[in-house]
Formats: structure tokens, C-alpha cells, sequence
């Protein structure tokens, strides 16, 4: 079958993009997916559905990311499912802050400045505290703050521990001037984490112009020219081609680039290598990786105290580091719980790095869409980087031992004494321990026509295609400082605009 408009992926932006492209109903739009789909909220698993811990394993693409130079091998964790990781995270709603998107802007992109994201930003949400210009009442996305009272026992005890220790206090994180300790603004209501699954595709599914597919793999882009004709798709047993007007990549920073490749748009050596035919040869494609640098001071709690059940994150605290050139560079996050092996619980307070300043890569391993890339993080080769996150581990023991923490922890697990004692122990340490924070992004991003490195222009196209886009946290040309979560969906909330309205909107 014929659509005016294919959509790849289930995302935080595809799945949004293709929900607004379908509001015309002259358009018939079509949502492809690889993982499952589930219809209606009733029917979904209770991982997908419970907004107090992500689920890691039963929806997750499986991608492994290489650390640092050392070859540490971590978990980088995707949704795999109609809903992406939206449907699979934290529930976390964070914006970043303006100065994250003016740089978009300044960088040459000047439709994705603070004062042209914001309407979007407002449009998608229903936050149910704060009403006024900087907040929605009217979208999709319910986001609520939890009451003190609501808060786990870490917590809860890791917020009286900062305001003991006189930490300044943010009201609203995503007030564009907060910075501080203040609540996660959450898209979660009653212990519900809800996704643009539940949000944005169960509400728009029945429109007669809306087909979404499931369990569709997508091989390779098929060209004509500089037209995107189609798609090879695996679905069940066989592999068929499904033809479009317009093609919109939307599978994140780690699929966008991979599908991108696999359909010689890519960097042309990097393709010839895999015997890849060169449709266009785009340097940029998983280059410009970003990241947020994690590691967490873990805690031994005490028997009892803890539950499994515990939201796993509700409070937060954005400060700049000391000496740092950007505010909000950093963040320090109380994790609720962490089980262990043995069926333990740990807790722990992460130092969450939210600008850093090395760049990773991804490449291709094969041409086979069944073997996942090779995601080259490359955290911590700044040196600037190193210091930050020693800060803010120190700043996490601290905090982790202050007398709030008595009746919880008995003793730090990690980092061990011998490397809290000697700085250049615990340096080497966070170089060999950090891991990623789950935002990948900017693996192929909006740049002017005189970057090199650019894959998609700022109104999302895809350089040397008219009819070919992107839309997902791969175009983003620099991480907020925030999950992408948010500001995934305001991609998607924008890209659907523009598809809908039609391609003068696009030019």
C-alpha cells in the first residue's frame, strides 16, 4: 500500500509526529514500528505501565555502548515498543533550559530558539501546578510535581539533607530561570507512567487516515534519485516494500543513524567498508554522539528500610560546578532503590554531568539490521569532565552522610575508602566507572549548509533528499541540560506541524 506519509518509529518524537500529521485527514499517515504494539493502555504489560522504575529488559532494543577508552561495556537501554523509551523510562519531564536552544539557534538554526520552542513545549503538556506563560494546560501530557509527602524514604531524606546544608531551592524545575533543588516535574499520575503511547497514539488510533504497524523491522531506505520511494520492511516471516510520498526517520539516536547507513546515506568510506552502496555520502551521520556522564556513590541501606516498589527518582538538584562556564552544567539525583543479586537493596546519589565536553561515535558493525551498532561513548577524555564529576561525587558522599541518612544507609558500598582518600584515585575511578546517563542524542543533526557535518537542515530534511526527514533526538545539534524525554516530544510536536501544513512549510 501506498501512504502520503511513513513514519519510522514509535517514539517520544516519531510517535507524535505521525499523531499530528494525521489530524489532517486528507493525509494518509503510517506509523511503523519494531517492536509490539499495544492498543489501548488496558492491554498493555505492567512494565510498560509502572511510572515509579523504567523497564530494562522485556521491551529494550539490547544496545551495549563502549564507556571510555578502557572498553568498558555498559547497557544503554531503548525502548523497543509503540511509545519508544517514552514508554519505558523514568517518566522524568524536564525542559532543560533556554540557553540550550538559543545555542540550537546560534549554531544556525534559528527556528529552534527558546522563544519558538516554547509555544510547543506549552502546547504538549497539561502541567497540573503551575499555570502561566511558561506552562501548558491543554496537552496530551499530564505533569504533576510529587508532594513532600509522597516521597520515598531516600528521598525524602536526601531533600532535608540539602536544605540542612543550605542548598538553594528551585519552586518549579522548569521555570526557565530555575536552577536548585526542587521536585522532578513527572509525566506520571498515581504511579502511571504516561507515554505518548497512552497520550498521544490510544487517543488518534481509530482515525480512518492513522494505520500503525507493529513488529516491523526497517531494512533500508529505497531511493529513487533524490527521492525516497519506500521502505524494505521485515514483518513476521518475510520482508515486503511499502511505498511513501514522504519518509520520516524517527528511531532515535542509535536507529536513525544505523537506518540512515544501511541506506548509504552515511559516511562513504564507513559504507564501502560494509560493501554498503553510496546513495550520498554525509560525514555527519553518528558522528557529534552526546551523552550525560553518570556514575553513582552507592549506599548500603539498612534491612527494612527500603522497598522495591520505592519510585526510583522524584527529587533533583541542578547547580553549575564550581568554576563552570554554563549554568545547570551538573546534576545530583537521589536513587530510591537499586536491587542487588542477592535480593538486597542499595541506594545511591548519582553526579549526573549534564554538558559535556567530548563527543562519541557510531558506526556499523554490518549491513544486517539485526546486529546492533557499535556505540563508541568516549566519556571522560576531558579532563574538565573528570573534575567536574569528582566534585560531584564528593558532593554526593557529603550529602549521603549527613545525619538525615542514619536510620537508612550502613555505609557506603562505593567508592571504597582507599579511593574517597587520594584525588587522583578517585579521578582514575570516575573514568573507569561512569556510565551513561540514557540520553544518547545528536547522531545526526540539524546544521546549516555550510557545516560539514550536518545531516538534516533545521526544518528537519535530510541534505540532498526533498523528501526525506528526520525527526528524533538524533537532530539535535547539542544535548539539553535535561532527559530528553520532553524535548524529544516538542521535536515531534514541530515536525508534525510542518509535515501536516504542507511543504511550503519545509522549504
Amino acid at each position: 500500500m501506498h501512504y502520503d506519509v511513513i513514519v519510522v518509529g514509535a517514539g517520544a518524537a516519531g510517535a507524535v509526529a505521525a499523531t499530528r500529521i494525521s489530524e489532517d485527514p486528507m493525509r494518509s499517515v503510517l506509523l511503523l514500528e519494531a517492536g509490539p504494539h499495544y492498543p489501548t493502555a488496558s492491554q498493555m504489560p505492567a512494565d510498560l505501565l509502572n511510572g515509579n522504575d523504567n523497564s530494562y529488559f522485556a521491551h529494550d532494543w539490547g544496545y551495549e555502548a563502549t564507556a571510555n577508552v578502557a572498553g568498558r561495556v555498559v547497557p544503554l537501554p531503548a525502548g523497543q515498543v509503540v511509545g519508544g523509551s517514552s514508554a519505558v523510562n523514568t517518566a522524568i519531564a524536564l525542559r532543560g533550559v533556554p540557553e540550550d536552544y538559543d545555542e540550537w539557534a546560534a549554531l544556525g538554526n534559528d527556528e529552534w530558539s527558546w522563544e519558538k520552542v516554547l509555544p510547543y513545549f506549552r502546547r504538549l503538556e497539561n502541567d497540573l501546578d503551575f499555570d502561566d506563560e511558561f506552562h501548558g494546560r491543554d496537552g496530551p501530557i499530564p505533569i504533576r510535581r510529587h508532594r513532600e509527602e509522597e516521597l520515598a524514604p531516600v528521598q525524602a531524606a536526601f531533600l532535608r539533607a540539602m536544605r540542612a546544608l543550605g542548598y538553594e531551592e528551585a519552586a518549579d524545575n522548569n521555570h526557565p530561570q530555575s536552577t536548585g533543588l526542587g521536585l522532578h516535574p513527572m509525566n506520571k499520575i498515581e504511579g502511571r507512567r504516561m507515554s505518548v503511547a497512552i497520550c498521544y497514539v490510544e487517543p488518534a488510533r481509530k482515525r480512518p487516515n492513522f494505520t500503525i504497524k507493529g513488529d516491523c523491522r526497517v531494512r533500508r531506505i529505497i531511493f529513487d534519485g533524490e527521492r525516497a520511494t519506500g521502505l524494505e520492511v521485515e514483518a513476521g516471516a518475510g520482508t515486503e516494500t511499502i511505498t511513501g510520498d514522504r519518509i520520516v526517520i524517527s528511531s532515535g539516536a542509535i536507529g536513525t543513524p544505523a537506518i540512515l547507513m544501511r541506506s548509504g546515506v552515511g559516511p562513504a568510506d564507513h559504507l564501502r567498508e560494509l560493501h554498503i552502496d553510496v546513495v550520498r555520502d554525509l560525514p555527519g551521520v553518528g558522528e557529534n554522539l552526546d551523552d550525560h556522564p553518570m556514575l553513582g556513590v552507592t549506599f548500603i541501606a539498612k534491612q527494612g528500610m527500603l522497598e522495591r516498589s520505592d519510585p526510583v527518582v522524584q527529587v533533583t538538584y541542578r547547580y553549575t560546578s564550581s568554576g563552570g562556564e554554563e549554568r545547570n552544567d551538573m546534576q545530583l539525583m537521589p536513587v530510591s532503590q537499586i536491587p542487588t543479586r542477592s535480593g538486597s537493596l542499595l541506594f545511591a546519589i548519582g553526579a549526573v554531568i549534564y554538558r559535556q565536553k567530548t563527543r562519541g561515535r557510531l558506526t556499523l558493525k554490518s549491513a544486517d539490521p539485526r546486529v546492533a551498532p557499535h556505540i563508541d561513548e568516549r566519556f571522560l577524555e576531558a579532563d574538565e569532565d573528570v573534575r567536574r564529576l569528582v566534585e560531584g561525587v564528593r558532593m554526593a558522599l557529603d550529602v549521603g552522610s549527613h545525619p538525615e541518612f542514619d536510620e537508612l544507609a550502613d555505609g557506603v558500598r562505593s567508592p571504597d575508602t582507599a579511593v574517597v582518600l587520594d584525588d587522583e584515585a578517585l579521578a582514575e575511578w570516575c573514568k573507569r566507572v561512569a556510565s551513561s546517563g540514557f540520553h544518547p542524542s545528536c547522531t545526526a543533526k540539524m546544521a546549516p549548509a555550510g557545516d560539514p557535518m550536518g545531516v538534516v537542515d533545521q526544518h528537519l530534511r535530510v541534505r540532498g533528499f526533498d523528501n526525506l526527514f528526520v525527526a528524533d533526538a538524533s537532530v539535535m545539534p547539542r544535548c539539553p541540560r535535561a532527559n530528553i524525554h520532553l524535548t524529544s516530544v516538542m521535536i515531534g510536536e514541530r515536525a508534525g506541524e510542518w509535515l501536516r501544513e504542507g511543504p511550503s512549510t519545509t522549504q
